[in-house]
């Protein structure tokens, strides 16, 4: 049994020290701790019963903000899932604090995880708190892409680059359309995927992405009074009339 200091006794060997370490490495460090008395023939498994379970609060921009119940090993995913997840409309995906004692203690950015399965390595004690930033600056994204979406991006990181980074693009893609608000008016352009790379981009535009068998065509958008559809794909060198 582990003590309130975080340590098992075993007889002729003594107390081995257990806090702050991983079930998947229990029975090394106990095996380890045999092995300085006994040199030969130790074999060890070791089994975790139950865990003593923490209550973490969960706030910001999350859709039920509370107190909620959990295990010391549980990731953040599962206290954030509890709390009915990220407000969709103002939460962010990429600005979360984990908060001890006030002070922060890490912060992790989801993308990490949904993009590379990466989540912060930690054990959450009891009255931490999971705090759930403002939404940054979004990009919408679509055409041939593998989902069409809305993108986060850090305030430090607003470039096409940081977008390709995250957007599953097709390796077909040469022509992308960029829509979106420069100093008060409509702008719109056509770039190649090194382009988009050194641009910068601002919150809410919007970004198409075409294939190369549609490269001889452009998409020309339409803005101010006009009846019907806005956006049209003509072929390139058409004239205006």
């Amino acid at each position: 049994i582990v003590d309130t200091q975080g340590n098992i006794f075993l007889p002729e060997i003594g107390p081995i020290a257990l806090y702050g370490v991983r079930n998947a490495d229990l029975s090394k460090r106990v095996e380890d701790a045999i092995g300085r008395v006994y040199r030969r023939n130790v074999e060890v498994y070791t089994n975790l019963l139950n865990a003593s379970p923490v209550a973490v609060y969960v706030t910001g921009r999350v859709v039920r903000p509370g107190r909620y119940a959990g295990l010391p090993t549980d990731s953040p995913i599962f206290f954030l899932h509890q709390a009915g997840g990220i407000d969709p409309l103002t939460g962010s995906y990429r600005e979360i604090t984990i908060l001890r004692r006030g002070e922060p203690l890490a912060n992790f950015d989801l993308y990490d995880f949904l993009v590379e399965g990466k989540l912060p390595d930690l054990l959450l004690k009891d009255g931490d708190t999971i705090l759930v930033g403002r939404r940054g600056p979004t990009v919408e994204v679509h055409g041939d892409v593998a989902r069409p979406t809305l993108i986060e991006l850090r305030d430090e990181e607003r470039t096409g680059q940081a977008l390709l980074n995250i957007a599953k693009i097709s390796a077909r893609s040469t022509d992308i359309t960029l829509r979106g608000v420069r100093e008060g008016r409509g702008f719109v352009d056509t770039l190649s995927v090194d382009e988009l790379r050194r641009r910068e981009l601002r919150d809410g535009d919007i970004l198409s992405f075409r294939e190369e068998q549609h490269a001889e065509f452009i998409l020309v958008h339409l803005e101010g009074e006009v009846p019907g559809s806005r956006s049209f794909s003509v072929r390139k060198g058409a004239r205006l009339i």
